[in-house]
């Protein structure tokens, strides 16, 4: 049994000498409907794939952001809606930076005196 090629660039196999275009039909369609899976799943691949890029990347800025409304909140509620022990805790880190000087504590002073935070 050997194989050739023919104008339309298909796999055929000779068997005694007779072409038979047909004989590869079955994997090919395999194959070909493997490919077309693919095809159809690649896009919601990218797409779930955009939106876990887009929360990584917005859950550390939503996080920044949210600190200094909490803050206010919590000084005029007198503690009722957001506890002292839980703005300590959660914010933890970001009070850190608070009190470290950087660019970062640059922007954070700037963003709580716009938020009239004492």
């Amino acid at each position: 049994m050997s194989s050739t090629f023919t104008k339309e660039a298909l796999p055929v196999e000779t068997v005694s000498g007779t072409a038979s275009p047909l004989a590869k039909a079955p994997q090919e369609a395999l194959i070909i409907r493997m490919a077309e899976a693919e095809n159809h799943t690649a896009p919601k691949v990218r797409h779930t794939l955009a939106w876990v890029m887009a929360v990584i990347l917005l859950l550390p800025v939503l996080y920044v952001l949210s600190a200094a409304p909490v803050c206010w909140v919590h000084e005029h509620t007198q503690g009722k809606v957001f506890s002292y022990q839980f703005v300590h805790t959660f914010y933890a880190p970001l009070i850190w930076v608070y009190h470290h000087p950087s660019k970062v504590s640059d922007f954070m002073h700037w963003y709580t005196h716009f938020w009239h935070i004492r």
